[in-house]
């Protein structure tokens, strides 16, 4: 009895341990992600923050549009309240540079001894085509210009009457010649023309020039 127990007791302690085996049918691409963290939460953070920044980039750019438009709308508005002022202001620099240079040509025109050669460019730049003047008759504090009108009998006498009033109001003779007359008035029966005498008598101030 003993050497059974013996020989039991022998054969237990030598007999190889083989370890439990089982094949693995397991599909790890199919199996949940049981990680306290998920892959696809951060793929999908991601995402979400992309779309996010996307989204505040767009809104920013469409800001600084409406910032740029409005200030663009602003500005015209400006110009065109700025525009009637600017081309009033241009028409009255415009006259004043015309006056200044009629200022100066009177200015020029006393400021000198009046020639005959400065009356006659003076005159030939103010007359009229259909008046020509043929003669200029200069006596001490008078000055005579004889000379036709072009025209019908009634458009004739109407230059004769207008040659007056645009020496009249001329800015150098007004202001050298202290009357200006019509003085003389006929109808040339061989030419059929009218012929003119207008005298032109100088201010006191230019009887010794």
């Amino acid at each position: 009895m003993s050497l059974k127990k013996k020989s039991k007791k022998k054969t237990d302690a030598t007999a190889p341990s083989t370890p439990a085996w089982h094949p693995n049918f397991r599909n790890y691409e199919r199996l949940p992600d049981i990680k306290a963290v998920r892959t696809t939460f951060f793929i999908n953070g991601f995402a979400v923050l992309l779309a996010i920044a996307i989204l505040l980039f767009t809104c920013y750019q469409e800001f600084n549009l409406h910032a740029k438009r409005s200030e663009i709308a602003s500005w015209e508005e400006q110009i065109a309240a700025n525009q009637a002022a600017s081309s009033a202001a241009i028409a009255q620099f415009r006259a004043f540079q015309a006056a200044e240079k009629k200022i100066k040509e009177v200015d020029t025109f006393l400021t000198t001894d009046l020639r005959l050669s400065d009356f006659l460019l003076r005159l030939g730049a103010i007359l009229p085509d259909h008046i020509k003047i043929s003669t200029v008759d200069w006596r001490d504090d008078l000055l005579i210009l004889r000379g036709t009108v072009s025209g019908s009998p009634d458009q004739a006498s109407g230059y004769a009457s207008s040659l007056v009033a645009l020496l009249t109001e001329d800015e150098v003779f007004s202001a050298v010649f202290e009357s200006i007359n019509l003085t003389g008035l006929a109808r040339n029966p061989v030419t059929g023309m009218l012929a003119i005498e207008v005298h032109l008598r100088f201010n006191p101030a230019e009887e010794g020039n």
